[in-house]
């Protein structure tokens, strides 16, 4: 039996297996995404403080 999917402008029509391979495939990428996100995010503050410290002659690990 097939099913359906639409999104958005997307048609397709997909077994229920096949389906269910792509929708965990798309949360699993999901989530790697979010985590790369908040890595870069966390990164990018780390320079911001440093650089604070740095312009105010503070001398520290934080």
């Amino acid at each position: 039996m097939k099913r359906l999917i639409e999104d958005k402008k997307v048609k397709t029509r997909l077994s229920f297996k096949e389906w269910r391979s792509f929708n965990i495939r798309l949360k699993r990428l999901k989530r790697n995404l979010k985590k790369e996100a908040d890595c870069k995010a966390a990164e990018i503050i780390q320079q911001q403080i440093e650089l604070i410290l740095k312009t105010l002659g503070i001398n520290g690990q934080t």
